[in-house]
């Protein structure tokens, strides 16, 4: 069920950018099935919450236009953190073959989160939609492939014979 946003008012944002956004996120909520509620977590920032464990942090920059998406994976084990921060910077360093997705951590806690930087100037709330899909199912598949998911493990055991094309990262 969806619930919908507070609003905020700061004169000193440019509003119409954060409104636009608002607006657009407004209008996506009841269109995404999977979306629970959209949390007003600033001004400029929104929480769009899929389930207890799964979010996607929408911020809207009004300087440069465009939305930047992120998706907290959780902590990266300590005995998979050499062989998963390198992945995550080789796929950060291939983000224009992989749609601009990168990662980063949040320092101490190691938590590892994926990455998206969209414009958004005339984006259609069903565009929005499919980023935010997008959005989550690269998350989960990373997730998955951090915490070592045998169902994620197995596959890339059937695929170890393929040689990944151009742009393709096998973990």
């Amino acid at each position: 069920m969806y619930d919908s946003i507070p609003t905020f008012h700061n004169p000193d944002l440019k509003m119409s950018e954060i409104q636009a956004t608002e607006q657009l996120l407004a209008e996506v909520g009841p269109l995404f099935e999977e979306i629970e509620q959209i949390e007003r977590l600033t001004e400029d920032a929104w929480l769009v919450v899929f389930d207890d464990e799964t979010a996607i942090e929408v911020a809207c920059d009004p300087t440069g236009r465009k939305l930047s998406f992120t998706m907290s994976l959780g902590s990266v084990p300590p005995e998979r953190q050499a062989e998963m921060y390198q992945a995550m910077l080789t796929y950060s360093f291939l983000k224009q073959d992989t749609g601009g997705f990168h990662f980063g951590t949040d320092g101490d806690n190691g938590n590892a989160h994926l990455m998206l930087d969209v414009c958004h100037l005339e984006l259609t709330p069903a565009e929005l939609a499919g980023i935010l899909a997008t959005v989550l199912e690269t998350g989960e598949t990373w997730q998955d492939v951090l915490h070592g998911d045998p169902i994620a493990e197995e596959a890339s055991e059937t695929e170890d014979d393929e040689k990944p094309s151009s742009g393709q990262i096998q973990v």
